[in-house]
């Protein structure tokens, strides 16, 4: 091989995986329940796409509230050190949450609109905080 007067930078090595790099199988995924994400009953389609959704922190920061027309979305409220670790996180997973939603209802030929319910935002579930609400049509 011949020299080069260029500083070594990167090496990138290509090889067929060992073991499978996909899940194949939706039980192949750590994730909450349904009953410790929401409450919703007659959802469940659409709440799945949800549950699925991945987080930062590994840790599903959402509740959702409501029915399966108008849904409520809060965060959880994190511990004083773990909300030192992954607070910054929290908002971009609560948005991932929302956007599965959103494709999940599209997928399902449903519109979604994303909007600020002050009912909700003044009475949020035990430790969360109101983000946002969706009406589902």
């Amino acid at each position: 091989m011949k020299s080069s007067n260029l500083e070594f930078v990167i090496f990138i090595a290509f090889r067929q995986p060992s073991e499978q790099l996909h899940r194949t199988d939706v039980s192949e995924f750590k994730r909450k329940s349904l009953q410790e994400i929401t409450n919703i009953k007659d959802a469940d389609v659409l709440l799945e796409a949800v549950r699925l959704a991945p987080s930062a922190t590994n840790s599903q920061p959402w509740f959702f509230s409501g029915d399966d027309k108008f849904m409520h979305v809060y965060s959880v409220k994190l511990g004083f050190i773990k909300s030192l670790i992954v607070k910054k996180y929290i908002p971009i997973d609560v948005g991932i949450a929302i956007y599965h939603l959103h494709v999940a209802a599209e997928h399902f030929g449903k519109k979604v609109k994303i909007f600020v319910d002050e009912p909700a935002k003044m009475n949020p579930p035990k430790d969360c905080e109101y983000v946002a609400s969706l009406k589902i049509e």
